[in-house]
């Protein structure tokens, strides 16, 4: 249930008068307790409530046990972000850690902000049941010690002020678009090469497996929609009944250029310059792929703000409109995406035993009749998929994880993969169409005791496929991480891809990171040190570290916050770093990514593989 609690300390009494003696010096145990009693608050609004700490010694680690009633109430996130979540039925577990070697907390302190929704209007209660502590001793072992809290938050949610906006109507089965709102679905190191897991997947529900009578495999094309956007007019939704080829299995469906250009007419810009087309599909007995034929205007624009989502009853599919940029498409012809059950066949003994009895799908691409394989790293495509875990995937949903599965039946996990409980779920983000599965994975090493506060973080990133042991089963978590095994670390975290050399003259082509390292230089991730060399083989320190961490994250679009030195006026050693690391530390300071301890970022610090991976998971946690 909380594996990053389970920690082997190892504690020995003292008997009689030595146990009273012992008892005479211990110091008070902490108190914790809210900010605040009691609540109220509007239905879909957020509040927040601070957790505090009295009278702390030398804490490092510790996990929250919160209760809650889930009918009322929904958690939404906390600050600082937690290492992980699990929620079992009302009980709500969270996970924090301090970083290898920084400094443990002692004496009174706001240990969390947690941000919950009021769900539904009514009465309700949050509780902090009990707070299990690891105080880190003078002699670096660690030290469990369970608390009960009982501390209740008493919250009333009130039915929210709906103001005077208009109704919304539902799809109906004809082509006339009806008001619908837009889901995103979301998606997410080490030194030894790229390694295959090996569990077990299962996406979306199956259809009947009823087969039409019509022996006709060409579909008639939907009329034109008229759209009708929802109140903000971002979004437009227009319902498709499909085809189905009887002879291929294929439920085929058209949207004409017509009712594109009508929809995008009446479809306007968000904040974001962002418009939404979405494409829903009904579902047809007897089908094994969903096909969107669209016209190739939709997706060779070069505007990726204009997005189509095809939901289909296999999953949904969002595109941009820049999908097709890259390739030259005749005129005249159409272009089609397709969202299918993928048969197991073709793929290995070892394969079909490592899937077991769950379903594999298939995103695939035609250009006219002629199928495609699709890849434009400009332009990302996401894909979400309805799926009911195990009972122990529920208690481990960070585990769940996709496979991409390549025409030689060969495994690569996608980093970004991963299960949403609150809408149950898979979701991934990919700039090549291929065949792809569900799966769980769980990875663990038996050396992680040392740094058991990074077990969490440095199994769940081994299950993404990110961080790789230096043996089956060690990971050896207090070793110095490299410059260029962070720098894989990292692009492999980000799935950071471009063409080209490295242009450093101590990088060889045949070394384990050599396209990681090229990746990342013809990104302006790294820029070495100098004098055409990267210094691969170095212990990287904690700024440079940052430093390249906040370009990756400023240069791939996932962080766009800009700061001064001032915002590190706070930290006592700001001055000891380098002139060339202080704009980026601020960045990541500012954006609540680097937090420091006791006032201080220890920025001349050599990292170890824990650290890195425990900062990578809460970086791909947060994206």
């Amino acid at each position: 249930m909380k594996n990053w609690m389970r920690f082997a300390v190892a504690a020995a009494f003292a008997a009689g008068l030595c146990l009273l003696i012992q008892l005479a010096f211990v110091q008070a145990a902490p108190a914790f307790d809210f900010d605040k009693s009691s609540v109220v608050v509007e239905k879909d609004t957020d509040f927040t409530v601070t957790l505090r700490a009295q009278e702390l010694e030398r804490l490092y680690a510790y996990e929250l046990e919160l209760q809650y009633d889930t009918s009322k109430l929904e958690y939404i996130g906390s600050s600082p972000a937690s290492l992980t979540k699990t929620q079992e039925g009302d009980r709500l577990y969270l996970p924090y850690s301090k970083l290898g070697n920084e400094p443990v907390d002692s004496g009174n302190k706001n240990l969390a902000e947690l941000t919950f929704r009021g769900k539904a209007s009514g009465s309700a209660r949050l509780e902090l049941k009990a707070i299990t502590a690891i105080d880190k001793q003078a002699d670096a072992s660690l030290q469990k010690t369970v608390y009960p809290v009982n501390q209740i938050l008493a919250v009333t949610v009130s039915a929210a002020d709906t103001g005077s906006g208009g109704p919304s109507s539902s799809p109906s089965s004809s082509p006339s678009p009806s008001p619908s709102p837009s889901p995103s679905p979301s998606p997410s190191s080490s030194p030894s090469p790229s390694s295959s897991p090996s569990p077990s997947p299962s996406p979306s529900p199956s259809p009947s497996s009823s087969s039409s009578s019509s022996p006709s495999p060409s579909p008639s094309p939907s009329p034109s929609p008229t759209p009708s956007p929802n109140d903000d007019k971002h979004t437009i939704a227009i319902s498709l009944e499909p085809k189905l080829d009887s002879a291929t299995g294929e439920a085929i469906s058209k949207l004409g250029e017509t009712g594109l250009l009508q929809a995008l007419k009446e479809t306007r810009e968000d904040n974001q310059g962002i418009k939404r087309v979405i494409l829903e599909v009904v579902q047809i007995p007897g089908a094994t792929a969903y096909v969107q034929e669209l016209p190739v205007s939709a997706l060779t624009s070069g505007n990726n703000k204009t997005r189509y989502e095809l939901s289909t009853p296999f999953g949904t599919m969002e595109v941009p409109g820049n999908m097709f940029a890259n390739i030259d498409v005749p005129q005249g012809k159409s272009i089609s995406l397709s969202i299918g059950q993928a048969g197991k066949d073709q793929l290995s003994a070892e394969m079909k035993s490592k899937l077991g009895d769950k379903p594999v799908f298939e995103l695939t691409a035609k250009i006219g009749d002629q199928p495609i394989a699709w890849k434009n790293l400009q332009a990302s495509v996401s894909f979400s998929v309805a799926y009911t875990p195990t009972e122990e995937e529920r208690n481990h949903p960070n585990h769940i994880v996709i496979w991409y599965i390549d025409s030689q039946g060969t495994i690569t996990t996608v980093p970004n993969g991963k299960y949403d409980p609150s809408t149950g779920n898979v979701s991934f983000k990919t700039t090549h169409f291929s065949t792809y599965a569900i799966a769980y994975v769980k990875k663990s090493f038996k050396d992680l005791a040392d740094a058991e506060w990074s077990k969490t973080a440095v199994e769940i990133m081994a299950a993404k496929g990110i961080v790789q042991g230096t043996g089956e089963d060690t990971f050896v978590p207090n070793a110095m991480l490299t410059r260029a095994d962070f720098t894989l670390l990292l692009v492999r975290a980000l799935e950071l891809e471009a063409q080209g050399g490295s242009g450093f003259m101590d990088v060889s082509e045949d070394a384990y990171y050599y396209d990681a390292v090229a990746a990342a230089s013809k990104l302006g991730v790294v820029e070495g040190s100098g004098e055409g060399l990267f210094n691969p083989e170095k212990g990287i320190t904690r700024q440079d570290m940052m430093v390249i961490l906040s370009r990756a994250l400023r240069l791939s679009g996932r962080l766009q916050v800009s700061a001064s030195a001032a915002v590190l006026a706070g930290f006592t050693d700001h001055a000891e770093l380098d002139e060339y690391a202080v704009q980026d530390v601020a960045i990541l300071v500012k954006a609540g990514l680097v937090e420091g301890s006791e006032n201080r970022l220890y920025p001349g610090e050599e990292t170890t593989r824990a650290e890195a991976a425990v900062l990578l998971y809460r970086i791909v946690a947060a994206l």
